[in-house]
């Protein structure tokens, strides 16, 4: 899979697959989340040898009981949070690779008992595409709802004063970043190059195990945590991160570690001091990061699964 990394990626640029898809995320989560699962990932390539599309696949072997069953799952399905996994494609041949891959499944059927696919985009074909191949070998498909992932759409040339204006939020966002401002010297800073990373990073990562500790399970993961850390670098490596940081007399008080993709911005995680929870940090560090999607010209900011009220 390593060596796989620039056929990859240069499928990945050529194709409208989620950042989640990405080399960049899937080989530090194989690294730091399950270096114990086996790939099993299928590629096609063209008549010249171009990679054109590829399924990033796992087999594991569980025991039900007293029988054995192969599975076969998406590559960073579980602990990090990715959202819309898929097959990846070149534009305009997602339907084309989707059935090779579809026939080849029903063709080695002998390989695996059960393909279980998490957290594709409801939008997508593949689901329909794999199980009519694999239905016509006799088995059975089955396509079950799992998170909301809301998201917000800009209107064309829209500016930030213009989307305040339209949400129920305005008033009391402008008081308390106005609040910020004056009281406690808040300012907002923003990595996106590898060599930013360190104290933004640490910061990150401080303010994760306050919310642990303030009862979010799971924040101080050990191995989620060297996970964000290798893939951090990678996507900021490719231009696609954005680490928020928002400092109040001067400390981390909320960070939102972001990630931009297709003209789309991505809310991957957040914390904040609770000792700041009063003065809404999390709510204008947000607000910040909206302005910002605005004025890099993106289409569309994607809070990711769950349906919390901030969001």
């Amino acid at each position: 899979f390593a060596a796989l990394r620039g056929d990859w990626s240069r499928l990945f640029e050529a194709s409208a697959g989620s950042v989640f898809s990405s080399w960049d995320w899937l080989y530090p989560w194989l690294r730091r989340i399950a270096p114990e699962v086996s790939p099993f990932v299928l590629t096609a390539r063209d008549a010249g040898g171009e990679l054109v599309g590829a399924l990033p696949l796992a087999i594991e072997r569980l025991r039900l009981l007293t029988k054995p069953l192969r599975r076969l799952s998406f590559l960073g399905e579980r602990e990090v949070g990715s959202d819309y996994l898929d097959v990846l494609a070149v534009r305009g041949r997602e339907e084309e690779v989707a059935r090779a891959f579809g026939d080849h499944l029903a063709a080695h059927q002998g390989e695996w008992d059960l393909l279980d696919l998490l957290d594709i985009d409801e939008s997508s074909a593949t689901p329909s595409i794999l199980g009519e191949a694999l239905g016509a070998e006799g088995l059975e498909s089955r396509l079950t709802g799992r998170f909301i992932c809301p998201y917000e759409r800009f209107e064309t040339g829209e500016t930030f004063e213009g989307y305040l204006a339209r949400t129920s939020r305005r008033k009391n966002f402008l008081a308390r970043r106005r609040w910020l401002e004056r009281e406690a010297d808040c300012r907002i800073e923003v990595a996106a190059s590898p060599e930013e990373l360190a104290a933004p990073l640490d910061a990150f990562f401080r303010l994760r195990s306050l919310r642990w500790q303030d009862g979010q399970a799971g924040a101080d993961n050990p191995r989620v945590r060297a996970f964000q850390r290798d893939a951090a670098y990678l996507l900021a490596a490719s231009g696609k991160l954005r680490l928020y940081t928002l400092r109040a007399h001067g400390e981390a008080a909320a960070t939102i570690f972001g990630i931009v993709h297709d003209r789309s911005f991505h809310f991957y995680q957040s914390a904040y001091d609770p000792r700041w929870r009063a003065r809404s940090v999390g709510l204008v560090l947000l607000g910040a990061t909206i302005e910002d999607a605005l004025r890099l010209g993106l289409r569309e900011y994607d809070f990711l699964r769950g349906d919390e009220a901030y969001k």
